[in-house]
């Protein structure tokens, strides 16, 4: 199954996923630092959100 995407809707996909790639790490960061669970849980919904 190929996907096929117009160049701008590519774009704007990949910029999305990578924006949500970021926040991931950030939240992966969080947990490593032993942060408040409502904080990584707010990071959480907030990268659902994004996508």
């Amino acid at each position: 199954m190929d996907l096929e995407l117009a160049a701008d809707d590519l774009k704007t996909v990949l910029n999305r996923l990578r924006r949500a790639q970021g926040q991931i790490a950030g939240i992966i960061r969080m947990i490593e630092e032993g942060r408040d669970c409502e904080d990584v849980i707010t990071q959480l919904a907030a990268v659902s959100r994004a996508l």
